[in-house]
């Protein structure tokens, strides 16, 4: 016999429909992750249901009434996680009511929406531990006949508007599609917060050479695809660049980007004053003897006269070096190959105090040209934590 927690449609008299919160779980990361692998200016591009639709779930998403945030996000799971709930039941003892499809609509919430907030959403729906103790979502039923008694008309109003539209076509796509659309107003949401944020960081001081350093590896040591590699050594170059006035521009494009896509040599550009590229930079978390293959046939095939290349792990063989030492001569390519937390450090000794504290805030511009909001998120909480910032 399953448990009763766990079973998606064991029944017990008068107590509605039991849900499988671990599904339901499982259904949002996977989600989730589908919101948060679209790029971040595709963002208000995409559109999984019709714009009526998409403004009544905005209006609740960014609506006073907070409850009503989790109650949508929880009607819909509720429908996906198991197809014969009535996604407008609040409460398991609307069966006694007559209703079909009733479930517990309050515990459910606490065992997915809320988890699921704790830990990806970071509380931006309210950070409520039991929203369905809310006045509104007491009732049995979310239903108009009740109207006159909510607070929050307009909210109440579409949400009835929504979840029945979903119950009455009784299309599970469609409940995955407005959910996903929930999400993606969540996303957008998370990025405003998040850029507002990071416009108003003040930098409490500046930190020393030690400091620094930590922060950046504290940085780093998370897997990010090149993202985070990039982002600092395209920061560091830009901050030197702007004092010494070396190149005329400093450029890059986002990391997941291929660079011939992207117009780029590599993944970082320095361009002289008649619009070539003096030196290029590729930068990767992991350079073996594959990686060093693939960076040096791009250099030659793209012309490049001077290449850094620069990992924050570096595992090559003598026979790669050799063989890269001989193909220098031979094609006449400069390249040099460091540990990134070398590039980084004697980018750092350049640096004065002032200057470090541009580096700063010069990352945090770089994540957002890049659009790696994520990445920018656990920056300013990196700084945070080593105190420099406020």
């Amino acid at each position: 016999m399953p448990n009763a927690k766990n079973s998606s449609s064991s029944k017990g008299k008068g107590r509605g429909l039991k849900l499988n919160a671990e599904k339901g779980l499982k259904t949002l990361e996977e989600l989730w992750k589908e919101i948060e692998n679209i790029n971040v200016e595709d963002l208000d591009k995409m559109k999984f249901v019709d714009e009526n639709l998409v403004k009544k779930i905005r209006s609740i998403i960014r609506g006073r009434m907070e409850s009503f945030r989790y109650a949508l996000l929880t009607q819909l799971l509720a429908k996906i996680v198991e197809p014969n709930v009535n996604a407008l039941a609040l409460q398991a003892k609307a069966s006694m009511l007559g209703i079909k499809g009733a479930f517990d609509a309050r515990s459910f919430c606490k065992e997915t929406i809320v988890k699921f907030e704790e830990t990806r959403l970071e509380n931006i729906l309210g950070g409520s531990k039991d929203p369905y103790v809310s006045k509104p979502l007491r009732h049995p039923l979310i239903s108009l006949d009740v109207i006159g008694e909510i607070k929050d008309k307009e909210g109440w109003q579409a949400l009835y508007e929504i979840l029945s539209e979903v119950e009455n076509k009784k299309d599970i796509e469609l409940a995955r599609k407005v959910l996903k659309q929930a999400l993606l107003e969540i996303r957008k949401l998370q990025v405003e917060v998040i850029i507002n944020l990071s416009s108003k960081l003040p930098v409490s001081r500046s930190p020393t050479i030690i400091e620094l350093e930590n922060v950046i590896s504290n940085f780093l040591d998370t897997p990010s695809e090149g993202a985070r590699p990039q982002a600092i050594a395209y920061a560091l170059l830009r901050v030197v660049n702007k004092r010494v006035k070396a190149f005329k521009e400093v450029r890059s494009a986002k990391s997941t980007v291929p660079d011939k896509m992207a117009g780029m040599m590599a993944d970082i550009e320095c361009v002289g004053e008649d619009g070539s590229v003096r030196v290029a930079v590729s930068v990767t978390e992991l350079l073996d003897d594959e990686k060093l293959r693939e960076e040096l046939d791009k250099g030659i095939q793209r012309k490049i006269a001077k290449l850094i290349i620069t990992a924050w792990k570096i595992n090559l063989s003598q026979d790669a070096l050799e063989s890269l030492e001989k193909r220098m001569k031979q094609q006449e390519i400069d390249i040099i190959i460091m540990h990134l937390i070398e590039f980084i450090e004697v980018f750092l000794m350049l640096l004065n105090g002032n200057m470090r504290k541009e580096f700063i805030l010069e990352v945090i511009e770089v994540l957002k040209e890049l659009g790696y909001i994520n990445h920018l998120k656990d920056w300013i909480e990196i700084l945070r934590k080593a105190k420099l910032v406020r």
